[in-house]
């Protein structure tokens, strides 16, 4: 609904990023590591103008999600 301008803008988050990262924290707690007060896990807004963007594709489409060698694959 992007493409046809019925939706002007979606709103969007990283939900494998915010999961990865409440693991990794949680490891990192129970072992004694000091944590932050809060952690920014991203957010986006996705328009016409900037659907096509490949940084995008993943969280628009889970088939596109590629991950970074970091997190594995």
């Amino acid at each position: 609904h992007l493409k046809d301008g019925s939706i002007y803008g979606l709103v969007i988050q990283d939900p494998y990023m915010m999961g990865f990262g409440g693991v990794w924290y949680g490891y990192a707690a129970a072992h004694g590591a000091r944590l932050p007060k809060s952690v920014d896990t991203g957010v986006g807004v996705v328009t016409k103008a900037n659907m096509d963007d490949p940084k995008l594709a993943g969280l628009l489409d889970v088939n596109k999600r590629q991950l970074s060698p970091y997190t594995g694959n």
